[in-house]
């Protein structure tokens, strides 16, 4: 029932940052549902594995496979879907706590949250590049497939 209420959240916020960023609109539930399905990924690894850099790659990793390959199928460009998908991934309680820490003087943990925040960062944008490569790979072969038949 939990998961149910985290990709109903993230499914909203993903949708309201379709408006913010101006996506296309024939694309605003697409986008939400991916957003939401990325992240009820992220929070079921992060419950399995207790690893958020490990579940923020994977989570990134899928979100990005079903850009690019809905972005072929829409023909949009690929972060028109990915970009207002990750929001709800964007690790902004991790650079807060991470300022938080800082301002009151706590350097272990501000050191400790701030390495993981920046490591969750790059494991998505890690995750985003090698399922765009995957689609680009993919999709060229399906079309030399096409031409030489």
């Amino acid at each position: 029932m939990i998961y149910i209420l985290h990709f109903i959240y993230s499914f909203f916020a993903t949708l309201a940052f379709n408006v913010l960023l101006q996506a296309p609109k024939r694309v605003y539930i697409l986008n939400a549902t991916i957003g939401g399905f990325g992240w009820i990924i992220y929070k079921y690894l992060v419950f399995i594995t207790g690893q958020t850099v490990f579940a923020s790659m994977i989570a990134g990793l899928f979100i990005g496979l079903f850009a690019g390959i809905f972005a072929i199928i829409k023909r949009i460009p690929a972060i028109t879907i990915y970009l207002p998908s990750l929001i709800p991934l964007v690790p902004g309680t991790g650079i807060y706590y991470t300022m938080y820490y800082f301002i009151t003087q706590d350097l272990d943990k501000a050191s400790a949250k701030g390495v993981e925040t920046i490591l969750m960062a790059i494991s998505l944008a890690t995750g985003i590049f090698i399922a765009t490569n995957l689609v680009n790979i993919l999709n060229r072969i399906y079309r030399i497939k096409i031409k030489r038949q």
